[in-house]
């Protein structure tokens, strides 16, 4: 007997050791999952730095148990990058990224727009991770990216330093129609140390036209745009009608879909006695209460309804002009996406994407603001989030 009781022992202490085995690597197991990804998408520009588990829940999913494995990931640039997406799908869902600054057309392909890091940028991400038990242990069955932040923007390349000379400007025949995508809408900025705000309305055929607001003084503008190598530099050039005596002209060169959509130029009177550098970008000005100051004495004459936030900071400013209500989406600090619609059974739907086949529906329900996007099966959803009225 006491012969029989070694070998069941050895045998029951092999059977625990490999039970735990198969609990204890799942972290390791999707950390290794997630790194292979990183590197080979990115083809060594990002490297996984730092992996943590933040929670754990086995999940019933087509008669199938799945385990799925919360995360934290900390990732890091090998080299300057150019990362695209966009605001509302995420930067994150793959880690493809480009190693040049990309064209119109390569940023439109990549998801709309680019966000620039240099060399030794940190992107913290949190996801989800499924892993199924086999017999041969934990295998990781899919991962997702469900939120990113910016811990730090890197150092740029050599390449970009200021030693580098100027781009030579190529002519490019940009069409009316991503001419409308790329400069239309609402643009704020600075003149001199004057904020001031730039809203472009019309455009065809090389001919833009709008107005810009500076304190409570709105002028008419109209003129020229011109697109350069490969349709990532845009120059406008602006006149005010110059029946006033502080009417001047803008000229203003943008690098298109940069981090900020930003553009630097001039403006110079006509009398030639004041000149001013200007800046524009579609990022909002740095102090909050410009973007959610109430427009009831507005130039525009829109009614004011309030401004809602999200736990991200995220911002939806609404107002109304005659029947139709105006929505100004601020998602992650980021541009801001511009929506006019009627009011119907308490919602607000705005059509949204590439030929409007998406939607963003905005419903207000008491002092709560509710936001639904259906991206039409290009990524998983609907998305819902809750706002909160200022």
């Amino acid at each position: 007997m006491k012969n029989l009781i070694f070998p069941i022992v050895i045998t029951f202490l092999v059977i625990m050791t490999n039970s735990c085995r198969l609990t204890d690597d799942r972290e390791s197991k999707v950390r290794e999952f997630l790194s292979e990804r990183i590197t080979s998408e990115s083809q060594g520009a990002l490297k996984l730095e730092t992996f943590t588990k933040t929670n754990g829940y086995e999940q019933d999913g087509m008669g199938m148990k799945m385990y799925v494995l919360e995360w934290q990931a900390d990732i890091l640039t090998q080299k300057e990058i150019w990362k695209g997406g966009n605001p509302l799908e995420g930067y994150w869902q793959s880690f493809g990224v480009m190693s040049k600054k990309p064209g119109f057309w390569d940023s439109y392909i990549a998801g709309g727009s680019t966000k620039h890091f240099g060399i030794d940028a940190k992107i913290r991400l949190t996801g989800e991770s499924n892993l199924m038990k086999t017999e041969q242990g934990w295998r990781v069955e899919g991962l997702s990216v469900k939120t990113s932040q910016i811990l730090s923007t890197g150092s740029n390349s050599n390449s970009q330093s200021t030693s580098t000379p100027p781009e030579k400007k190529v002519p490019f025949n940009q069409s009316d129609a991503n001419a409308r995508q790329i400069l239309l809408g609402k643009w704020y900025g600075t003149i001199g140390k004057k904020n001031f705000s730039l809203s472009l309305e019309t455009i065809g055929g090389g001919q833009i036209s709008g107005y810009n607001i500076a304190g409570k003084n709105q002028r008419p503008i109209s003129g020229s745009y011109s697109f350069y190598n490969d349709g990532r530099i845009c120059s406008m050039e602006l006149k005010e009608p110059g029946d006033d005596k502080w009417d001047g002209t803008f000229k203003i060169e943008m690098e298109v879909y940069s981090d900020d959509w930003a553009g630097t130029g001039t403006w110079k009177a006509y009398s030639g006695q004041l000149s001013n550098p200007v800046s524009i970008s579609r990022r909002p000005p740095d102090n909050p209460n410009d973007f959610i100051t109430p427009t009831n004495s507005s130039n525009d004459g829109d009614k004011f309804i309030g401004v809602w936030v999200n736990s991200n900071n995220d911002q939806v400013k609404i107002s109304k002009s005659g029947k139709i209500y105006k929505v100004a989406y601020q998602p992650d600090e980021d541009e801001i996406f511009d929506f006019e619609a009627p009011y119907k059974n308490g919602t607000i739907k705005c059509p949204f994407g590439q030929d409007n086949r998406d939607t963003i529906v905005f419903s207000l329900v008491g002092n709560q603001l509710k936001f639904v996007g259906d991206w039409n099966g290009s990524y998983p959803g609907p998305e819902t989030y809750l706002f909160n009225k200022k």
